[in-house]
């Protein structure tokens, strides 16, 4: 079980986003002596969308989170971060690596292939304070170079017993642009770099076809594998095995929050049927939730839910007034906060004994 890394790319994946072009060559810097140099223009990406030409052609399944674009949205701005500054993971990131994450990372993506941890491979990007936090890691942990292919990378390792993970760091040759590549193996970090770098495959036209980005998306998952086993967890779910791919986005425009769901499938029947399928849940909630006051707020937002299907494809697109949804939030977990209040009340011995006693003067 690699739990660092498994950790780490919890912690990155959770905060961490956005994509600048690197227009420019690219060269390495795991310890002396210098790395290969990387001579190869890689892709340009545009900022901010999910850096397909960055993923390995292999690739079964994507995310990307662009932080810049989701602390600037509208919903960040009436959101209290400052606890983020309290967290033990945070804490540790900035005593110990010199990080800030809302400062110093501008993007993450990670990309793999279906229950194969070794083909993970995480793309950080931010700046040359990269650099200083690869300096102190190297006092923290045990650090070697290896070669693979004639490319050398940084080898890491916490304790004697635990799991290595690689890494390599590449710097833009003009500015102070980094992408840290990591991956559970030496093979791993070299494949992600040559696809950054435009020396190895990248997801092909056909595999992006399914993604035409949405105007202001921050969070962009996509996968096209191991749906059928969905159809395992419940007999009414078996609509999954006609699932070939989906792509999940979350973003804001137009100061309204939005999350898009594109659903395809081998064919256009098919599609009808996962449509209809989706188009039933929603009207069933919908009439489930005028009975029920805890599912009453989210009755707004449900007005603003679109199905469609067009082709072999379902688009689910649902969004609402940011300020509006944080009105409903802010409401409803003040609410929450007053019942579990109420709650705690009545659990203290005090108010248990005055119960009793008023119960004993109806006796």
């Amino acid at each position: 079980m690699r739990t660092r890394l498994a950790l780490t790319c919890a912690l990155l994946t959770t905060t961490v986003t956005a994509t600048a072009p690197l227009p420019a060559p690219l060269s390495g810097t795991p310890a002396a002596p210098p790395a290969v140099v990387a001579s190869v223009e890689p892709a340009a990406v545009p900022a901010g969308e999910l850096p397909y030409e960055w993923v390995s052609s292999d690739a079964q399944w994507v995310a990307h989170i662009d932080v810049r674009a989701a602390l600037a949205s509208e919903m960040a701005q009436m959101i209290d971060t400052t606890d983020w500054d309290d967290e033990e993971a945070t804490r540790e990131l900035r005593d110990r690596l010199g990080l800030e994450i809302k400062r110093d990372i501008h993007a993450v993506t990670v990309y793999g292939q279906e229950d194969d941890e070794d083909s993970l491979v995480v793309l950080v990007q931010g700046d040359e304070r990269l650099d200083e936090a690869r300096q102190r890691l190297m006092g923290l942990l045990r650090h070697g170079r290896v070669e693979h292919d004639g490319q050398a990378v940084d080898r890491w390792v916490a304790d004697d017993g635990d799991d290595p993970f690689y890494t390599y760091l590449a710097k833009h040759s003009d500015s102070s642009e980094r992408v840290l590549v990591l991956a559970v193996n030496a093979p791993g970090v070299v494949r992600g770099l040559r696809t950054l770098q435009g020396r190895a495959p990248h997801l092909d036209a056909g595999a992006r076809a399914a993604l035409a980005p949405s105007p202001g998306a921050f969070v962009t998952v996509v996968a096209h594998e191991g749906f059928s086993e969905l159809a395992d967890l419940d007999p009414t779910s078996r609509v999954a095995e006609l699932v070939q791919s989906v792509v999940l986005e979350v973003g804001e425009h137009d100061a309204s929050l939005f999350a898009r769901l594109s659903v395809g499938a081998r064919n256009e029947f098919d599609a009808q049927q996962i449509g209809s399928v989706l188009q039933g849940a929603a009207s069933l909630f919908s009439l489930v939730a005028q009975n029920e006051p805890e599912a009453e707020p989210l009755i707004p937002i449900m007005r603003n839910l679109q199905i469609r299907t067009e082709g072999n494809r379902v688009t689910v697109r649902i969004q609402h007034d940011s300020r509006e949804l944080m009105s409903l939030l802010e409401g409803e977990l003040g609410h929450r906060r007053q019942m579990s209040e109420v709650d705690e009340m009545r659990r203290r011995p005090e108010t248990v004994e005055a119960v009793a006693e008023e119960e004993d003067g109806w006796y």
